[in-house]
């Protein structure tokens, strides 16, 4: 778990992303093939979280390890996961697998160079509706959530492309979006009549 180094210091001169491998090389000293983790990278800095993480995903995908840990941090479980299950205050809400979130019909998320308002006007002809996704507003690119009606997601980056080439604009990206694991908590919430 990286503590080589440390093997003769006591452990209560560990820092805390220390400690946190000392805890998992607990876990392992055994050779358990199921290890269980409470929120392993609580306390821990990005560069701390990412080694652990990266541990973690380690004892599964290469030492046969079955892996369940706890964890608020939605990112990072949708990182590192290959399933969730979603529990809320105790009540299960669902369960999947990280690989079977689908992309949203008729979502797209679009980056333009050389944008114009013309740009902008043709795509909304064309029935694309933009939305500014932040980033630098002056900037030589900009990125946009793009809308259509689910039933012409098929033809989206066909017309954003033509609507690009009639304009002078160039599409460096266009991909659709892709529910993030928050927002599937979110919805199986309201659906089972949970709140978050």
């Amino acid at each position: 778990v990286g503590l080589g180094e440390a093997v003769y210091r006591d452990v209560v001169e560990y820092s805390t992303g220390m400690r946190q491998r000392f805890k998992l090389a607990q876990a392992l000293v055994h050779d358990p093939q199921l290890i269980l983790l409470d929120e392993p990278t609580s306390g821990l800095d990005p560069a701390g979280r990412d080694e652990m993480l990266g541990l973690i995903t380690d004892l599964a995908e290469h030492h046969g390890k079955h892996v369940v840990w706890s964890s608020h941090v939605l990112p990072e479980v949708q990182r590192s996961a290959k399933q969730v299950v979603v529990l809320h205050q105790g009540q299960f809400h669902g369960i999947f697998r990280l690989e079977d979130l689908a992309p949203r019909p008729g979502l797209f998320a679009l980056e333009v160079e050389g944008l114009s308002p013309a740009f902008e006007a043709e795509a909304e002809r064309c029935g694309v509706r933009l939305a500014a996704r932040g980033g630098d507003e002056d900037g030589p690119r900009r990125a946009f959530t793009a809308q259509v009606e689910p039933s012409r997601s098929a033809e989206a980056a066909g017309m954003l492309l033509a609507a690009a080439g009639r304009t002078g604009a160039r599409v460096r990206r266009v991909e659709p979006v892709v529910e993030d694991l928050e927002s599937v908590f979110h919805r199986l919430l309201e659906t089972r009549g949970g709140r978050p």
